[in-house]
């Protein structure tokens, strides 16, 4: 990696587009205005990593070049990153990004995954075509998306519900613009509701709350109605782990329970959710095995 000193100020550099989703740090926040005093102390350090074109290619060199923009400094260490390595050193460099959550790496890994991806393989060619004997090197490169994703620290799930949330975003603009700051959000400044970030989950089921509301008022109440209370019963059943005990209780509240029509309401309500879970699972597995696919065509 080749190494440079430059002007912050004057030598085109600029932040990379695939930066345009991460949040700058606040000019007068707690960690740029730490990063200014330490770079007033110190110096630079660390060289912030560019391409060639002078693009600025992960989240923490964006915020010291603007610290020394803010501190004039007259030049600053740049280590120039080859443009096949480009995606690959934002992905390493958002990993080391502690205070954000698995869904906000996610989100913000998936547009670069597919070209990370394309890296690594042209690097695999690259070996192997020069007979490196690297071979623990050659063998760490990810071969798929769901090695790529473990190796940031994600599971296959985290990227399919993210591939998902940008497309909700894509489009409903306004819904992004709502829901993208809580989905990046850092947990600091204390523990209340609307300092927490969210996950893509969480987004996803905000999309789906969305369409209720161009439901006719008692369709709507109903599904809410009836939404939370299975929720309140899945959260509830999901905890029995002793299923034998679990069939002798129903057993000893339907001893107590003398209407046959309302045993037999209970067999189709019992009925009802049984089929509901088999068909979602099913759903689920499919749409699993569809977006795998599909990412992979893509």
């Amino acid at each position: 990696m080749k190494l440079l000193t430059l002007d912050p100020c004057a030598d085109g550099l600029r932040p990379h587009a695939c930066l345009r989703h991460i949040p700058e740090w606040p000019d007068n926040g707690p960690r740029q205005t730490a990063l200014r005093r330490e770079m007033e102390a110190s110096g630079l350090c660390q060289p912030i990593q560019i391409t060639e074109k002078h693009e600025i290619v992960d989240p923490d060199s964006r915020e010291r070049w603007r610290a020394a923009r803010s501190l004039q400094l007259p030049g600053i260490p740049v280590a120039i990153v080859p443009q096949e390595q480009v995606s690959t050193a934002y992905l390493n460099a958002l990993v080391q990004r502690r205070h954000l959550t698995k869904s906000a790496i996610a989100y913000l890994a998936f547009p670069q995954l597919q070209n990370a991806l394309d890296e690594a393989r042209d690097r695999r060619f690259k070996m192997l075509e020069k007979a490196n004997d690297s071979r623990s090197e050659l063998s760490s490169l990810p071969k798929n998306i769901e090695e790529l994703a473990e190796a940031i620290g994600i599971n296959r799930h985290f990227i399919f519900d993210a591939k998902k949330v940008h497309a909700l975003f894509a489009k409903d603009p306004a819904f992004k613009a709502q829901m993208e700051p809580r989905l990046l959000a850092e947990p600091i400044g204390g523990e209340h509701e609307q300092n927490r970030p969210i996950g893509l989950g969480a987004v996803i089921a905000g999309f789906e709350g969305k369409k209720l509301e161009d439901q006719p008022r008692p369709d709507r109440q109903l599904d809410l109605f009836v939404g939370a209370h299975l929720r309140s019963l899945s959260s509830r059943l999901c905890q029995i782990q002793n299923l034998p005990l679990f069939r002798k209780g129903i057993g000893t509240f339907l001893d107590s329970v003398q209407d046959d029509e309302q045993i037999e309401r209970l067999q189709e309500i019992g009925e009802a959710i049984a089929a509901e879970a088999r068909a979602r699972l099913k759903k689920l597995s499919a749409r699993s095995q569809s977006d795998e696919a599909n990412y992979n065509r893509d």
